[in-house]
């Protein structure tokens, strides 16, 4: 939209009438809610010609279910004896007699919402919305398309510029560029009320309690804010689902306040507290399972399976390489049972040449020289990697660069696979709603993950992917579930949730940690611990059922993925720190056929063969093709720079 339709009149648009629909509003509160108006001229001085100076009208208005902003505006000048225009249509060109073009050709009113220009909408356009309890409506004259009432449309600074509390001590002393702090309370004091202002209006601030997410309460400036000892405030600016038309390069700052008393009691909001009862959901109970107790039981399981050095079992070898528990003797039994798998029946699919390239990788052994093959040399045909889609292409790209292999030249230079095909391939199969998927045009969080992990790499090269990722981050976050789970194919599931956990750690944020993905019953990792099985070492593919392999295995890579985070290690699929050699096959006498598997694509006996048959196998095989990817999503969401920052952005 043009940004002079902002200012030469005021879109009541975003606010007002983003808050057209009143029938969800705190029916059953003791008081009615109520939003304040306030009318302003602070910019056009009397002496100039203005009509009138400084605060016109400044009221707290009731709301009832009937209400729009609009609306309540209207009644509201009226009963003041005042004027308007353009109200009916939320397009505000004239209040009090002061009209859009009085003083400056580019003067007109401005509508702030809680302290924000809000221009998410075209003028004349009064979309449907709820107006909260506290919610501020401010018109503000400006002379100068709003930079002289603090806006700037080309602004990218989301940092405040004043924050106080009604109580307390606030230490360190508030600087801009300082983002977390304790709010020191005195005995007794069981509410605090927050004053702030950004440095840019054009950025609006929200506040939370112990968890920052969307889905959570919001606290409006001024209004109280119940607290006790161990409580975090949290204040944002710049999350694009703050305001749907922030571009995707702006820079989201995040403020936490931690409160603490002399007395200290337990906190408020128990979703801040790790909790020592089971939880209880419509799903029945979850236990929440520290992530180290998970890993080790799991570790332990794969090595007491006899199958875990035969072709097929990619996944686990893969897993217990990058989390250091490979030991040499099976890193030599898988290696030789692989080279003399593939020199019997080779690979046909190009997700079965992915992982094994990633699998002898992680093993230590250069793909380009293993036993006289070169497994990088069907990547490199681009018409073989598209044969199975999104899918094909992801984990080629993943897999050529778990150690930045060169492609070598393709048999036909037509069909020549770049990385820049392959980056491009992935881009263009990114969904509006910011996600990826197998088939249609809804998001699948697995696919999402897998294609995350795919560009992550390139983010701090390549400007097309940074924004790629970041819209498919903040999708990821909002489509999370309270209990820190994913969904997919309608399913609350471990898989998905796996997924994400790997993507997040190779994106550099943390699962356990990072504001936007702690929902009100959880983090990633506990949602995902709610579907162990603790006797069987092991997960279920969905809650009250039974052990899954394919679902362990996943689970298994992304719990190695956040050992290797919480270590500061490179991610899960970056192998580059990894010392690689030729594979030459040992000199030994001629194996009967029944030594080793016949097929690398046959499932992993040590995890997935005891994997219910209610599933679909989620690996590579015989399944759908569009299943196909999950086994191999194992993927990491990659992280968005070389060296990921441990702090939450």
């Amino acid at each position: 939209m043009k940004k002079t339709n902002i200012i030469i009149s005021c879109t009541l648009s975003a606010v007002m009438a983003a808050s057209a629909s009143l029938g969800t509003l705190c029916a059953l509160a003791e008081e009615p809610p109520m939003v304040h108006f306030i009318v302003e001229n602070q910019t056009f001085p009397a002496e100039n010609g203005s009509p009138w100076e400084g605060t016109l009208l400044d009221e707290w208005v009731s709301i009832g279910e009937a209400d729009t902003a609009a609306s309540l505006f209207e009644s509201l000048i009226s009963d003041k004896g005042l004027t308007q225009t353009g109200a009916a249509d939320g397009y505000i060109t004239e209040i009090g007699g002061l009209k859009a073009g009085d003083g400056s050709t580019s003067g007109g009113w401005m509508l702030l919402y809680n302290d924000c220009v809000d221009d998410a909408i075209t003028a004349y356009t009064v979309p449907a919305g709820t107006l909260g309890d506290g919610d501020e409506l401010r018109f503000s004259y400006s002379l100068d398309w709003g930079a002289d009432i603090g806006y700037d449309w080309m602004g990218t600074d989301t940092s405040l510029s004043t924050l106080s509390f009604s109580a307390g001590t606030l230490s360190p002393a508030f600087s801009p560029e300082e983002t977390e702090y304790t709010l020191t309370l005195s005995q007794g004091t069981g509410s605090v009320s927050v004053d702030l202002q950004a440095k840019n209006k054009a950025f609006r601030a929200k506040i939370f309690k112990n968890t920052y997410a969307l889905a959570k309460t919001e606290y409006k400036k001024g209004k109280e804010i119940p607290v006790v000892s161990g409580d975090t405030i949290w204040i944002g600016l710049g999350h694009p689902g703050f305001q749907s038309y922030l571009s995707d390069g702006i820079s989201e700052t995040v403020y936490q306040i931690h409160v603490q008393s002399d007395t200290p009691v337990e906190s408020s909001d128990l979703s801040s507290q790790p909790s020592t009862e089971p939880e209880e959901s419509s799903q029945g109970e979850r236990p929440e399972v520290l992530p180290e107790e998970m890993l080790k039981a799991l570790t332990e399981k794969a090595l007491e399976q006899p199958e875990r050095t035969a072709p097929g079992s990619e996944w686990t070898i893969m897993t217990l390489a990058r989390c250091g528990c490979l030991s040499g003797s099976d890193r030599e039994a898988y290696l030789k049972n692989l080279a003399l798998s593939l020199q019997e029946t080779g690979l046909s699919k190009a997700t079965d040449s992915a992982r094994v390239l990633i699998a002898v990788t992680a093993a230590g052994a250069d793909g380009q020289h293993f036993a006289g093959m070169d497994l990088t040399e069907p990547l490199a045909d681009m018409e073989y990697v598209s044969r199975q889609g999104l899918n094909g292409v992801v984990y080629t790209l993943i897999a050529l660069d778990t150690h930045s292999y060169e492609i070598p030249e393709a048999a036909d230079p037509a069909h020549q696979t770049t990385r820049d095909k392959l980056i491009a391939e992935i881009l263009s199969a990114q969904l509006p709603d910011g996600g990826w998927t197998f088939f249609g045009d809804v998001y699948d969080p697995d696919m999402t993950a897998m294609a995350l992990t795919a560009l992550a790499p390139y983010c701090e090269t390549n400007e097309a992917v940074q924004t790629a990722v970041q819209k498919a981050v903040f999708l990821l976050s909002e489509v999370q579930t309270p209990e820190g789970t994913y969904s997919s194919f309608g399913q609350e599931n471990a898989d998905s949730t796996a997924q994400v956990i790997t993507a997040l750690t190779a994106l550099g944020i943390s699962p356990a940690e990072d504001a936007r993905f702690l929902k009100e019953n959880g983090s990633v990792l506990g949602g995902l611990s709610g579907f162990y099985l603790s006797e069987e070492k092991g997960f279920s593919h969905a809650y009250g059922e039974a052990y899954n392999g394919y679902t362990t295995v996943q689970a298994f890579y992304a719990l190695c993925a956040w050992d290797r985070f919480q270590k500061e290690q490179p991610s899960l699929f970056d192998m580059n720190e990894v010392t690689l050699t030729a594979y030459t096959l040992p000199e030994t006498s001629e194996e009967s056929p029944a030594s080793h598997p016949s097929s690398v694509s046959q499932p992993e006996a040590s995890v997935e063969s005891t994997a219910s048959s209610a599933q679909p196998a989620t690996g590579d095989g015989t399944i759908a093709p569009v299943l196909l990817v999950l086994l191999l999503s194992g993927g990491a969401l990659l992280a968005i720079s070389k060296k990921p920052s441990r702090k939450s952005r």
